[in-house]
């Protein structure tokens, strides 16, 4: 029940946010729970849309449970503030704490009219059509007449309905004009129009005192905005009254992190970097980008020690965190522009003054200005920061102060003291028949549509038992053992559904398979639609181009011997490129037919069945890494001719060229990234816990980088930065008090103009190196929005262990050849 109760499923932040207003929950306790003993304090154990329950500390020291009923229910969320004013007004004007608001004018409401028309009417018709005293009256014909149709009985049971309840409702109006000290003739006013028109009148009075109440508490909460601007950001403006005196402001807030993929909401930070809003018509935010971090001596300490010892801090301080990542900023698009402007222009002054330069000096002082460049820029970068996520709306910037300086603390044990911390908003999510075709060349119609479809990495996956799920299929693995068994691998929570026992899963021959399909019902639309549109965009090339090889015809038919060879050429050239897009409509049409007969039904889209899947897990083993997989079995006679083996999808989003050129990284002086002829990238070795930290490839300023790329299900293909230093996951269950974490190897998105490198939909990824080594499986990503700041993933030299101790020691990767 309390699932579906709008307040309860959120009282874990009041719960809080009372916490700091124990005088309001004494008053509530007295009064709406009508405790007359003395009260030393209380807490509010719990809420929702009926009843709040209250822990009351009495003189004596003992404990008391106090149920406090709110009525009339609550309708909603949004209904939880303005109710908790109006109650605290009133316990408050009840125990004498606060005078009552008065009515100073009046106010008779649009409702009143309707009502006293109808009253005064029924009156008339009784009085003059039923009743004998007004019979006699010129009046009464219109009455008799009426009441000839309706009879008598329902003007006589209205009439004597409101001559009671209206004489009553007048007293009651009186009664609050009295108590709101309205005056006699105000009041005289509001009793006069009670007895005429009922209800609506004196409503209208209590709204008006509800409103004064409210805008009381608003008064109050405006003057200490005044005083101080800084409210905490995790307070919005619905729950949050108290200035937090280390909470940024609401402008730095929203925008410090700017240019980041969901700009999540500031909540603390240990900085000393001075925040300005941007100001002028055309002011700008300052945009950021994360960039990930190598070389620096809290690599060495943090994964096996110093990264325990922040998580426990964090508990200490009674911190909801949700993941803790060690990351960099830097500020990217802003005034580089301008800068470049200035040195330009002071050259050109240079230039001016002396009239003739030595070229071997330009060449020097060109190469000075390079140096200087490259050096400003490596000063944008920020220094290594502690990132820490919390849940929405649970921690104050004063509790995130206090665990931050016993951070830095701690850090100074270590002999570190050049790293901030900084506090954030960020959940953490984890992102969720016929034979195969072969993949397809460059030049094939099919290229852009036909990828889902092939047996190269980044098979978009569902199930049977949840097909409005999605998820991606990792890696292929050979049983082996003397076993040709073909296996998939993927995440757990691909395979089972979140209200599934999270228990150990091994499939016994005489129970009911656990399905896995190619695409769940939002895959196989989205291909469906793709098919649609290429085939519409090639339709209206085609109608263009035959128009135009009209025009071409009539000009061959001239006088004019240079324009009539000219038009034939060109006639020729579009009529190529007429014919591919016939071609290729033809082709994409075959495509469509044959995705709509053959993979339609799920029956047809059936790939294997779960054979094993170990209970989620965080913080497993030694290492503490996150435990999140299962392993299907697969027809190998499924993937059809085209299968290769463990070989990734380049994917078509980016030309050969432009992904080339995004892979800038240097190894080894004889290597450097070649993009595959046929865009699969063949997938061989692992990358070691040791490369993770440590990585044989530099970036174009000579820094350490690992940058990798992912197949998946929601973004297809991506390139992204793996970081050096392993992230930390926290993950809640209902109650938010139980929880697990553990440690995740976190990639950055690849930069803040290209896309983010993870979406929901994306988990059971393999994210492998550019030089085609398997990095790890994609389990989840965190920002405050769909979009990720943050991808993690469980490292694959680990989970392969997990997977040969859990039921498959001989499973290898070799799965090309037959098993052994």
């Amino acid at each position: 029940m309390a699932d579906s109760d709008p307040v309860a499923a959120k009282s874990g932040f009041l719960k809080m946010y009372m916490s700091s207003h124990p005088d309001t929950l004494v008053a509530y306790a007295k009064w709406f729970g009508k405790v007359e003993e003395a009260i030393t304090g209380a807490e509010m154990s719990a809420i929702d849309c009926n009843s709040m329950t209250l822990t009351c500390t009495m003189k004596g020291g003992e404990k008391r449970v106090v149920r406090v009923p709110i009525e009339p229910p609550l309708k909603g969320y949004d209904d939880v503030k303005p109710r908790l004013l109006e109650m605290k007004a009133f316990a408050q004007e009840g125990l004498g704490m606060i005078k009552a608001p008065k009515i100073a004018t009046f106010n008779l409401p649009r409702q009143a009219y309707p009502s006293a028309a109808f009253c005064s009417f029924a009156y008339y018709v009784f009085v003059f059509g039923v009743s004998s005293w007004g019979s006699a009256s010129p009046l009464a014909s219109p009455a008799k007449f009426i009441v000839s149709y309706t009879g008598t009985g329902l003007w006589t049971f209205g009439a004597w309905f409101i001559g009671i309840t209206h004489p009553l409702e007048a007293l009651y109006a009186a009664y609050l004009s009295r108590q709101y000290s309205t005056g006699f003739i105000l009041g005289a006013l509001y009793t006069l129009s009670t007895l005429i028109a009922g209800f609506p009148v004196w409503k209208s009075m209590r709204k008006d005192v509800q409103a004064k109440r409210i805008e009381s508490d608003y008064e109050e909460t405006r003057r200490s905005a005044d005083e101080d601007y800084t409210l905490s950001p995790t307070t919005t403006a619905t729950t949050s009254f108290t200035p937090d005196p280390h909470a940024v402001s609401i402008a730095e807030a929203q925008s410090y992190y700017a240019g980041l993929y969901s700009e999540p909401t500031l909540l603390y930070r240990t900085g000393k970097e001075q925040w300005s809003p941007p100001r002028g018509p055309e002011a700008q935010r300052r945009l950021k980008e994360l960039c990930e971090v190598f070389n620096h001596p809290i690599t060495k300490v943090w994964n096996n020690d110093l990264g325990w010892r922040v998580v426990a801090i964090m508990d200490a301080h009674a911190i909801r965190f949700t993941t803790i990542d060690v990351v960099r900023f830097k500020e990217v698009g802003v005034d580089e522009a301008g800068e470049d402007e200035e040195d330009v222009e002071d050259e050109e002054d240079v230039e001016d003054e002396e009239d003739v330069e030595d070229e071997e000096d330009v060449e020097v002082e060109g190469k000075d200005e390079d140096e200087e460049t490259v050096k400003t820029k490596k000063q944008d970068v920020g220094p290594v920061t502690i990132w820490i996520g919390v849940s929405p709306e649970t921690t104050t910037a004063t509790a995130a102060h206090n665990a931050a300086q016993d951070v830095l603390a701690l850090l100074r044990d270590y002999g570190i003291t050049d790293i901030d911390v900084d506090y954030r908003e960020s959940p953490y999510t984890r992102e969720i028949g016929p034979r195969l075709l072969p993949p397809v060349n460059d030049l094939d119609p099919l290229v852009d549509v036909v990828s889902p479809l092939t047996p190269a990495l980044g098979l978009r996956i569902s199930t049977r038992a949840r097909p409005n799920a999605q998820g991606t299929m990792a890696l292929y693995l050979t049983e082996g053992g003397g076993s040709n068994n073909l296996l998939e691998l993927s995440c757990r929570h691909v395979l089972f559904g979140p209200r599934e026992a999270n228990v150990d899963y091994v499939r016994h021959p005489s129970a009911p398979v656990r399905d896995v399909l190619l695409f769940g019902k939002r895959a196989y639309t989205n291909l469906v639609d793709s098919i649609k549109v290429r085939i519409g965009r090639h339709g209206i090339s085609i109608k263009r181009w035959s128009k135009q090889i009209e025009g071409f015809v009539v000009r061959e038919r001239g006088t004019d011997p240079a324009d009539i060879q000219k038009a034939m050429k060109s006639r020729i050239e579009t009529q190529a490129l007429l014919d591919q897009a016939e071609n290729a409509v033809e082709a994409l049409a075959a495509l469509l037919k044959r995705v709509r007969t053959d993979w339609k039904r799920l029956n047809d889209r059936v790939l294997g069945h779960v054979l094993l899947s170990p209970a989620i897990g965080l913080g497993v083993g030694e290492h503490r890494f996150t435990e999140d997989w299962g392993i299907f079995q697969i027809d190998r006679a499924k993937l059809g001719d085209g299968f290769q083996g463990n070989k990734l999808d380049l994917g078509t989003k980016l030309t050969s060229d432009e992904f080339t050129l995004k892979c800038f990284p240097r190894g080894e002086a004889n290597w450097e990234f070649e993009y595959p002829g046929d865009r699969l990238l063949p997938l061989m070795g692992t990358i070691t816990d040791e490369l993770m930290r440590s990585p044989d490839m530099w970036d174009l300023d000579g820094e350490p980088c690992l940058l990798v790329v992912k197949n998946g299900n929601a973004t297809g293909t991506t390139l992204g930065r793996a970081n050096g230093v392993f992230s930390i996951v926290r993950g809640y269950f209902n109650d938010m008090s139980i929880n697990q974490t553990s440690m995740e190897w976190g990639i950055i998105n690849y930069d803040s103009k290209s896309e983010v490198f993870s979406e929901p939909g994306d988990s059971g990824s393999i994210i492998a190196d550019i030089r085609g080594r398997i990095g790890g499986m994609l389990t989840g990503g965190s920002g405050k929005t769909k979009a990720t700041d943050m991808t993690y993933a469980t490292p694959f030299w680990w989970l392969f262990q997990r997977i040969k101790g859990k039921g498959f020691p001989n499973a290898h990767l070799n799965v090309t050849c037959k098993g052994r």
